[in-house]
């Protein structure tokens, strides 16, 4: 479902000015020395220290924030949130440019245009290969690591760099479980390379086509290219704005299972849907549904009524109906919400099947 929501480093170079050497100290020496050493204290204590700053979250701009997966951060006005459904990953999210947005195939994943700055959040996670190259584990990384406000996998996750050592990638699996995350969730934040050349040669170095490349055999891929500064502070600071709640060690998937209608099944009115769900989805005995176009726009509500006792950390099945008009969309999805009369955040929950709305 495509949604928008809305909401630099110092590097310091100290140069050691001259000193007059002793014996040499005519009155104008001293007091150039003076004056000297007044302007080398004030120059050391007015600039910064060589601290990460792009790193910090901006200042402005727009904010993302999902209680389902529970996650939110800060990204800039000129950059847009786009969160897809793609089974069995649940909700990813895309951050990109909005001057990039034409001809994307989203949800981006590990493998973007080299030349698009991005982040993306894959709750569910994604089994496919990460990018080949030059890597190493987040552990074993010299380079100064972005900041960020959660703890990490430093084994897993993974620092993808150029060639000649610079990183334009980094794969991040947080240490704890967030709320709504599998185990296998992870953050994926890359860096606009520039003037991007991928190579491949083979282990005796001779050099093969990329299209009959084969890392997993042997073979050795190697990038070549400039890291834009300004998308790496860019990326950092939203990096460093990232922060994840701790959920209770279930994912939405793990409270609830839908059996009738399947994922993509055509739907009328009246819909009846059923399935089953853990006790704690319920409050007094139901739970709220409703279904919404692609754009989120909502068709229709109702509640799911659980057939046996809900209090209980067990399964508990549930049916309920809709009626509504078929709106122009071809597609939309059936959201059934976890009641939740805390209000508390790393309580929510919500699982989205998507489904096709029938035109007889």
């Amino acid at each position: 479902m495509p949604h928008e929501s809305h909401g630099g480093g110092w590097i310091t170079s100290t140069q050691v000015l001259p000193i007059p050497a002793p014996g040499a100290r005519s009155k104008s020496n001293v007091t150039m020395h003076k004056l000297l050493s007044c302007f080398l204290i004030l120059f050391l204590t007015a600039c910064p220290g060589p601290s990460d700053t792009s790193s910090s979250p901006p200042t402005d701009g727009k904010t993302y924030a999902n209680p389902e997966i529970g996650a939110q951060l800060q990204y800039p006005e000129e950059w847009t949130a786009v969160e897809n459904t793609r089974a069995p990953a649940g909700i990813v999210v895309s951050l990109f440019p909005l001057d990039r947005s034409k001809g994307l195939n989203l949800p981006l994943d590990v493998h973007g245009p080299g030349d698009l700055p991005y982040l993306s959040l894959w709750p569910g996670g994604l089994g496919t290969e990460p990018p080949a190259g030059r890597s190493m584990t987040w552990a074993a990384a010299e380079e100064p690591l972005p900041q960020l406000n959660f703890a990490v996998d430093e084994e897993q996750s993974t620092v993808f760099q150029l060639a000649d050592g610079p990183p334009w990638a980094y794969l991040i699996y947080p240490a704890d479980h967030p709320a709504g995350w599998r185990e296998g969730g992870f953050v994926f934040a890359q860096y606009r390379t520039d003037e991007l050349t991928v190579t491949c040669a083979g282990a005796d170095g001779t050099a093969k086509a990329m299209r009959g490349c084969d890392p997993l055999g042997g073979d050795i891929v190697s990038r070549t290219g400039t890291v834009d500064a300004a998308s790496r502070e860019t990326v950092n600071a939203m990096l460093a704005s990232i922060t994840l709640t701790e959920g209770d060690g279930k994912s939405t998937e793990e409270m609830i299972r839908v059996t009738s209608p399947g994922p993509n099944t055509e739907v009328s009115s009246p819909l009846e849907f059923s399935g089953e769900a853990r006790g704690p989805y319920y409050f007094e005995a139901d739970f709220p549904v409703r279904l919404e176009r692609a754009d989120g726009t909502v068709v229709a509500t109702g509640i799911a009524t659980a057939q046996s006792e809900w209090m209980t950390e067990d399964w508990v099945p549930f049916t309920g109906r809709l009626e509504f008009v078929v709106p122009d969309d071809a597609r939309g999805y059936l959201v059934f919400e976890r009641d939740n009369p805390s209000g508390l955040e790393e309580h929510a929950r919500s699982y989205r099947l998507p489904v096709v709305f029938s035109r007889r």
